[in-house]
């Protein structure tokens, strides 16, 4: 679509560091305190991918957002950061590049347990077990 792609703006772009720090400063207020410190959050959580739909995501961004994310799941952050990493890739031949989380995964995993404790509580409720 029309939406896809990166912005294609050179790194000495005053647009560019203007949206980069618009998003540093959106991170910022987003994420719960500590998540990371300020001068080290993940850049694949303040740069575009050069098409827009990348499937993978840097490792500390995946665990940088799995607070929020488990909140908003209901779920305990403990085992979402465990099904991130069970979604980790190792660096291509094990030196080139760095771990990433396959997010199509993780997020097929995540809607599975959503559902499956979504199921569980329906039957409690069916039941009369839960309030």
């Amino acid at each position: 679509g029309p939406w896809s792609g990166a912005s294609n703006l050179s790194l000495t772009n005053p647009e560019l560091k203007r949206q980069v720090s618009e998003r540093l400063q959106n991170s910022l207020k987003r994420f719960p305190p500590g998540a990371f410190p300020e001068t080290r959050v993940p850049c694949d959580l303040l740069f575009a991918s050069a098409s827009g739909y990348d499937p993978d995501l840097s490792v500390e961004g995946a665990i940088a957002q799995a607070l929020p994310i488990a909140m908003a799941h209901n779920i305990p952050a403990g085992t979402l950061t465990n099904l991130v990493y069970r979604h980790t890739r190792p660096k291509l031949w094990g030196f080139v590049g760095s771990d990433t989380v396959n997010v199509v995964g993780l997020n097929q995993t995540l809607e599975m347990l959503t559902n499956h404790q979504q199921t569980i509580k329906d039957g409690l409720l069916a039941k009369g077990l839960e309030k």
